[in-house]
């Protein structure tokens, strides 16, 4: 039902980038990467979840429009504003990639995990604390589109029972460690110290 909401084909395969469009959050890239690999994956379709209306950013999201046409790929790459919901976009997505060269600990991962999506991130700071490479998800370098086009193409070609594996041990891994409620835990508990003090 919501790939039908979506405009998203029941049979594509949905690899899903998260985050304002910008710079350090790698998207070019991966747009140049899926473009390079469009051909072997016919059913790939690329949402680029994060476009805002801001002045500055203007020019660089018009930039990426003009790549997406000239690459012909405006009926496989998406770009999409932000949203006040994209647990939507993690429920209909099949792969998720961070592709940022700067980071710290990103929200967007934990969640794709916690929804059990295989995760290709790049090797950054935070990121590769998080994701044991093979294990929870999938690392690459940062601002190397050669290697972000050959993990995104080897997890695309890899055996869907492995990617499955992979990203339940993501979920696991999420759930353990980084779960909400006992950060809220030690948050209270620091507040509550405060106000004894």
């Amino acid at each position: 039902r919501l790939r039908g909401e979506l405009e998203i084909a029941e049979s594509a395969t949905v690899v899903l980038c998260r985050g304002t469009i910008e710079p350090r959050k790698g998207q070019a890239a991966l747009a140049l990467a899926f473009h390079e690999l469009a051909e072997a994956f016919p059913d790939a379709v690329l949402a680029l979840v994060g476009e805002t209306d801001q002045e500055w950013q203007a020019p660089r999201n018009q930039e990426l429009r003009r790549f997406i046409c000239r690459a012909q790929l405006e009926s496989r790459v998406a770009m999409v504003p932000l949203t006040a919901d994209p647990y939507q976009w993690l429920a209909i997505a099949d792969v998720f990639v961070l592709a940022s060269d700067l980071e710290s600990l990103p929200r967007v991962v934990l969640e794709a995990m916690a929804f059990e999506l295989p995760v290709i991130a790049t090797s950054i700071f935070g990121v590769a604390d998080l994701i044991e490479d093979g294990r929870t998800g999938y690392l690459c370098q940062a601002r190397d589109v050669g290697d972000l086009r050959r993990t995104l193409e080897n997890v695309l070609a890899s055996d869907p029972d492995e990617r499955r594996k992979v990203a339940r041990a993501g979920a696991e891994h999420v759930r353990r460690h980084h779960d909400g409620r006992k950060y809220a835990l030690r948050f209270g508990d620091l507040l509550q110290a405060l106000v004894a003090d």
